[in-house]
């Protein structure tokens, strides 16, 4: 491995990309396993586990496509230092979170108004 692709490593670790992952990951395996509940949970397992690196490496290959290491660079002293770390805290992510579940139960409840207005009107 390369030092930019380390350095590319770091900073996806530091932007917290790893975390955003293995989240994709969870919710992957959750659908998988409802979408093909006949599938064993290692086949789904393996399955999820498997795309997980191809998207770290998938992530890696984009920011090196897109940024040479002296940019690679100038980000993880942004990430290391004051608003970066603000950036990425627990506590700022979950805030984030929490708004994306509050849309997504807003567009949950639109559609079974809308659902059930329907079933009332026939």
């Amino acid at each position: 491995m390369s030092t930019k692709e380390q350095k590319i490593k770091q900073a996806i670790r530091l932007i917290r990309i790893d975390e955003d992952i293995d989240m994709q990951c969870e919710q992957a395996q959750i659908l998988l396993r409802n979408t093909y509940p006949a599938l064993s949970d290692d086949f789904i397992k393996d399955v999820v586990d498997k795309g997980r690196k191809e998207l770290n490496d998938k992530f890696i290959a984009y920011y090196s496509d897109h940024f040479v290491e002296l940019e690679i660079d100038q980000l993880i002293k942004f990430w290391t230092n004051g608003i970066g770390i603000k950036l990425a805290s627990a506590s700022f992510r979950k805030g984030l979170y929490k708004m994306g579940d509050e849309w997504a139960n807003d567009l949950h409840r639109a559609c079974a108004l809308e659902s059930n207005e329907d079933k009332n009107e026939v």
